[in-house]
């Protein structure tokens, strides 16, 4: 009799469970299929079942988003140290902050627009050594070729490889790599224009996500 008792139970338990997993599992579904989530299977019991996985693309996009807002922030506190304190040779990457702005902007061009896209943003009217208002034009324009590809976005193009090919011979990337790729080199090289900006005596911005 106790047997049976456990058994009822057993199995009560297991079919409440059970449907409130299948609510949730399509719920999650809807949802996936509304928002284009990447999905990846699992198997529960013998049943395939459709479940989210880590949401790249929106933290790719969410971590640009980011990028987008401190750039303005960047470019509006360099504007205002005196055009030979950036010009001038710090020992930065690429020598003064003017020139790690630039390099910034050059490296998004090149991965996103010359190797993602295969469409280079045109750059010859670009004068050697550009002022603030010049280069802000042209990362905007950059920005904006960005924004548009991060939008469409899909867990297929992520998976996509691009081939690319340097002096030490030719290599082979994922476009996931390379969007992060990209993230994290301009990180790099704000915090050194920062402390650029804080070295000669002027105020930094403040760039923290939170």
């Amino acid at each position: 009799m106790l047997f049976l008792k456990k058994l009822s139970f057993s199995f009560f338990f297991s079919h409440h469970i059970c449907r409130i997993y299948f609510s949730t599992v399509v719920t999650h579904k809807i949802k996936n299929q509304l928002f284009k989530r990447d999905t990846r299977l699992i198997n529960c019991g013998g049943v395939e079942i459709m479940t989210k996985k880590f949401p790249q693309i929106e933290i790719i996009q969410d971590l640009y988003q980011y990028l987008f807002d401190v750039r303005r922030k960047l470019l509006d506190a360099v504007e205002q140290i005196p055009v030979k304190n950036r010009i001038e040779d710090i020992n930065l990457s690429w020598k003064s902050i003017h020139g790690t702005l630039l390099h910034m902007i050059e490296t998004e061009e090149y991965w996103i627009a010359n190797i993602i896209q295969f469409n280079p943003i045109p750059t010859d009217q670009y004068e050697e050594r550009p002022t603030i208002a010049q280069l802000r034009d042209r990362w905007r324009i950059s920005q904006e070729r960005t924004e548009a590809f991060l939008a469409g976005l899909t867990a297929e193009n992520l998976a996509e490889k691009r081939t690319v090919t340097w002096p030490d011979g030719t290599h082979e990337f994922t476009i996931k790599e390379i969007l992060l790729h990209v993230a994290t080199h301009e990180t790099h090289h704000r915090g050194q224009i920062i402390a650029g900006i804080r070295q000669q005596g002027f105020e930094p911005p403040k760039c923290d996500l939170l």
